[in-house]
């Protein structure tokens, strides 16, 4: 499989049409207000609209911003993950040793998990032994 026919790829595109339509439909709403006014039910569904715009954009700035420069202009406390990726790494590594692979925990985990048991069980099933 190629890059170019990845499934994920397509679905990934889908995604983000379906994203960019959502902001742009709740533009146009909170554009109606315009032609509508802030009266009746007006008033609420432009609120509505402001806001999902609002929190879409914003959302949409911070991921980006996480990954790299967003419209490429030189904002500080952007592209984070890109400079901090070696410090990132290493601090991952110190979690997972600590966390997971002490010896007191593994020994823990080992215990409740039991897997020569599970093993032997499942050996000594009949319908496995054809």
């Amino acid at each position: 499989m190629t890059l170019a026919n990845d499934p994920r790829r397509a679905q990934l595109r889908r995604l983000k049409a379906l994203a960019l339509g959502l902001l742009l439909l709740m533009l146009a709403g909170f554009a109606v207000r315009h032609w509508q006014g802030e009266r009746g039910i007006w008033a609420w569904v432009s609120a509505f609209c402001e806001a999902a715009a609002v929190g879409a954009l914003a959302d949409w700035f911070a991921v980006v911003a996480l990954f790299r420069r967003p419209m490429g202009l030189p904002i500080p406390h952007t592209a984070i993950i890109p400079r901090s990726k070696e410090r990132i790494g290493d601090s991952l590594a110190l979690f997972v040793r600590d966390q997971f692979l002490e010896p007191g925990v593994l020994l823990a985990k080992l215990q409740v998990f039991d897997p020569a048991s599970r093993l032997g069980s499942w050996l000594a099933d009949p319908a496995r032994s054809r």
